[in-house]
């Protein structure tokens, strides 16, 4: 490893500073959407169910 200048060090740190933000932007992205896909599947299962349960009643 070279010895760097403060300039260079200060440039170098904030860049790995904006690179973990980055990753950490998309680690959140990527939760978000899994909650968000789990809650549109939820309501698919619940719609499926409940007119299943209603074709019961109706046609029973």
């Amino acid at each position: 490893m070279q010895p760097l200048s403060g300039e260079l060090a200060l440039i170098h740190a904030r860049m790995k500073v904006i690179e973990r933000m980055v990753t950490d932007i998309g680690y959140r992205n990527k939760f978000a959407a899994g909650v968000y896909s789990g809650k549109i599947e939820g309501l698919m299962i619940g719609l499926i169910v409940s007119f299943v349960i209603l074709g019961f009643i109706l046609l029973g």
